[in-house]
């Protein structure tokens, strides 16, 4: 009988867990993004957590849909986000979720949906790498150059 269970309790763990995981709240998101970039110097205060709600809102109701994921818009958004961040991590450069998720902010400041933010936050990645090893600023910048120019822009 225990063997039964236990060899039940695998699968369902597989099948079950995929599900449990959507369900976390953009909140809750928020706050684990806090806590994590309260290592980089961040406040993890109830202001910074309704800032990132805000900007993790926005993103996920702009950025592309994975129609093959299971998971929700939000915690997509927040894996590319920390994906980018351990990017510019491995090439010694210190940057802050809260950063990537303003960059994307301000990139889908126009309302239109269906923007690639993972090659947005790629562009992000390659500016502040090692070479050409932009701040920052000049990072955002250029993808805003971008943007303005029609380089890149959301997919209707």
């Amino acid at each position: 009988m225990k063997q039964w269970a236990l060899g039940l309790a695998f699968p369902l763990a597989t099948l079950c867990l995929p599900g449990l995981a959507s369900d976390y709240s953009t909140n809750t998101i928020a706050q684990h993004i806090a806590a994590r970039d309260q290592e980089r110097g961040l406040p993890v205060d109830a202001a910074h957590v309704r800032q990132l709600t805000e900007m993790l809102d926005i993103a996920a109701k702009q950025c592309q849909v994975d129609k093959d994921s299971k998971s929700s818009p939000t915690i997509r958004v927040a894996d590319r986000v920390m994906t980018a961040r351990d990017l510019l991590a491995k090439e010694g450069i210190t940057v802050s979720m809260y950063d990537l998720l303003d960059v994307l902010k301000g990139i889908l400041g126009d309302g239109q949906l269906g923007w690639d933010c993972s090659s947005l936050l790629g562009l992000y990645v390659a500016a502040r790498g090692p070479e050409p090893g932009m701040t920052h600023i000049s990072a955002y910048k250029i993808l805003q150059g971008f943007r303005d120019s029609g380089l890149i822009f959301a997919k209707p």
